[in-house]
């Protein structure tokens, strides 16, 4: 026969490990977050730093034309940067551009972010006005010439504009988030919530 002795504080004992399961849940739903909030934030650090395909310099001329100066791809608004979130679902959290954001004109931005990630080809409609501006353009940038519009036959004059890939997600994921790079994170982040 086996006998067990108890001995020392034993309420204690019980009220300590019957708030475990709840104490960890709360420490791991922390831990994620903070996961989540580093992960949103080489994002962030990314469209600053990171190298991106050069803008092509009919674009750069119009953006001069309309007084922009700057020369980076992805930071001429701040939309794109500050419409990342952090955002909890259930035991884990979202990280990303909702479908629900817009831009200042109101575009989604989800959808000028998978633009921006992967690359379009976009046809857009010329007007006369537009023409003349994109042609007062490229003339003050000194750069006109072969304008990649034309006229369909009947039809109105198009534009085809392809935008070269500039990611953002797949260079920080590459980097940041390795099953074995999330985990080590991940558990400091949960031993850091129990110190």
């Amino acid at each position: 026969m086996i006998g067990v002795t108890k001995f020392g504080d034993w309420g204690k004992a019980k009220a300590i490990t019957g708030s475990m399961v709840e104490k960890f849940g709360t420490a791991s739903k922390r831990a994620v977050l903070r996961e989540a909030h580093f992960m949103r934030g080489e994002l962030v650090k990314y469209l600053r730093e990171g190298t991106f395909e050069p803008l092509d310099p009919k674009t750069l001329a119009v953006r001069a034309l309309t007084g922009f100066k700057g020369t980076k791809p992805r930071v001429r608004t701040g939309d794109t940067r500050n419409s990342i979130v952090v955002k909890e679902i259930g035991d884990g959290a979202f990280v990303g551009i909702l479908r629900t954001a817009k831009s200042k004109q109101g575009k989604a931005l989800a959808n000028i972010a998978e633009i921006m990630e992967f690359g379009a080809t976009i046809v857009v409609p010329i007007t006369l006005k537009s023409r003349r501006f994109y042609h007062a353009a490229l003339a003050k940038a000194g750069l006109l010439g072969g304008g990649g519009s034309h006229r369909t036959k009947g039809g109105p004059v198009i534009a085809i504009v392809k935008i070269k890939p500039r990611p953002i997600f797949a260079p920080v994921w590459a980097k940041h988030g390795q099953p074995d790079a999330v985990r080590g994170r991940f558990m400091a982040n949960l031993a850091g919530v129990f110190e």
